[in-house]
């Protein structure tokens, strides 16, 4: 473990894929701290609140940004110089543009959305809320400029200035006696900040100016690949209003959605890497794919570990990192945990550097569909664990079946990506550790 980490540190000073990996874990860590200090600074009632205010968040990030940024990593290595630098420009034009609009027309029909679309009634402080989203979420941009071009060295010093800039906008506002309106101020101003870094970045690697062309390609690539991560996160979308809708309750929404997330860091790390992939993979398949593994086998030594050591600790780590509330939580944490089973599994990732996404939007809707009726059918037997279990399940079959694809079309199966024996063994490790957990303690119900 030791090594692993002087490796990745070794590797942050001198690799872009690194750092932006690093970014990702300090992004998600940075959510994980805050969501621990809103919880011992409000109500139940009010955290559920503050978690609105994020699933809002991920709702607009799925619409439009995470297409755009996945197309604009994928289709910046093959431009010529002078083309990059007007292509960064473009893609903030872009995002801007189409992030505003989906901000304002959220804005405009929030009453119909809230109340008829997500069934939640008036979100208090929504207006600031949005601007605060708009904002941070577009200012995103920032660490892919970085990895496009290649400032490894910066990556480091962001990290450090978002980490704490963003817990202080938060624990400032509870330091003198503010609630969930002092804190939303506290993050619009802390976003603004992000706002002004991102505008010195295009600044200075790109140019301010709009090529109707890479417009044009740019939107043409973002479509399939913004549906494509629609479809693949709608299921997190639908689980959270399912719950809502069922139990028509918002601390059982915050109890859900402080379980519904998978091991802090793995995710980012997955998804960071798997975009800094598509980077090496669209250059190079041998190369990208021999780095892919050694990457995938790295990581899983990380994580695989951590999560059945976690899946058996964490009723009584909620219980004091959070309160008793959240003992439920933690069983939903559990099963997330269990995603690592095919977390590590990066065929669409191969896809993606192939420009063949049709048929990820084809799978990821069967996905959709399997994850919702699953969702649906679950939660009349075990609640909110059903819909968790749902979660697991369907986005387990989305990565086989990518699996089978790139076998067939490229000639890449299983072993490709993973080691077989080390990967078979850790499955085997976290699923003992799920079944220890549920034999040790007892399940709450809601």
């Amino acid at each position: 473990m030791t090594s692993w980490i002087a490796e990745h540190w070794r590797g942050i000073q001198r690799d872009p894929v690194r750092g932006f990996q690093m970014f990702a874990v300090v992004r998600q860590a940075t959510a994980l701290l805050i969501s621990v200090i809103v919880v011992k600074n409000l109500d139940l009632d009010e955290v559920g609140v503050f978690e609105v205010w994020m699933f809002v968040g991920m709702v607009l990030a799925l619409l439009w940004l995470n297409g755009a940024f996945q197309s604009f990593v994928t289709l910046f290595p093959s431009m010529k110089p002078v083309d990059q630098s007007r292509f960064i420009g473009t893609t903030y034009l872009n995002i801007a543009v189409v992030t505003a609009a989906l901000t304002a027309t959220f804005l405009f029909f929030k009453e119909f959305l809230t109340d008829r679309i997500l069934q939640m009634g008036t979100i208090p402080f929504l207006d600031w809320a949005l601007l605060y989203l708009f904002l941070h979420l577009t200012a995103s941009y920032s660490s892919y400029i970085l990895l496009v071009k290649k400032r490894h060295q910066a990556f480091l010093p962001y990290s450090l200035v978002y980490l704490c800039a963003q817990i202080t906008a938060v624990v400032v506002p509870f330091v003198f006696g503010g609630g969930l309106r002092e804190v939303i101020y506290g993050l619009v101003f802390f976003a603004i900040l992000e706002q002004l870094f991102l505008i010195y970045l295009v600044t200075r690697y790109g140019t301010w100016s709009i090529s109707g062309r890479q417009w044009s390609q740019l939107s043409r690539l973002a479509v399939p690949l913004g549906l494509y991560a629609i479809l693949g996160s709608f299921p997190q979308v639908f689980d959270a209003w399912l719950i809502n809708w069922w139990y028509n309750d918002l601390e059982v929404f915050a109890v859900f959605r402080y379980g519904a997330r998978e091991l802090p860091g793995s995710l980012a790390m997955a998804s960071s890497f798997g975009t800094a992939m598509i980077v090496i993979l669209a250059s190079n398949v041998e190369d990208g794919m021999n780095r892919l593994r050694t990457g995938v086998t790295r990581l899983m030594h990380l994580f695989f570990p951590l999560s059945s050591l976690l899946i058996l600790l964490s009723p009584l780590l909620f219980k004091w990192i959070y309160s008793e509330d959240f003992i439920l939580s933690a069983f939903v944490f559990n099963t997330y945990l269990l995603l690592m089973l095919s977390r590590w599994l990066f065929p669409h990732t191969l896809i993606l550097a192939k420009k063949d996404s049709r048929i990820l939007v084809l799978v990821s809707s069967l996905e959709m569909l399997l994850n919702i009726s699953l969702s649906i059918f679950l939660i009349g037997y075990w609640g909110i664990m059903g819909v968790a279990a749902a979660t697991v399940i369907a986005y387990i079959f989305e990565k086989l079946a990518l699996v089978v694809i790139t076998k067939v079309r490229y000639g890449l199966g299983l072993f490709d990506f993973v080691p077989p024996g080390l990967y078979f063994k850790y499955c085997i490790v976290l699923i003992s550790a799920f079944i220890i957990s549920v034999l040790l303690f007892n399940i709450p119900s809601v």
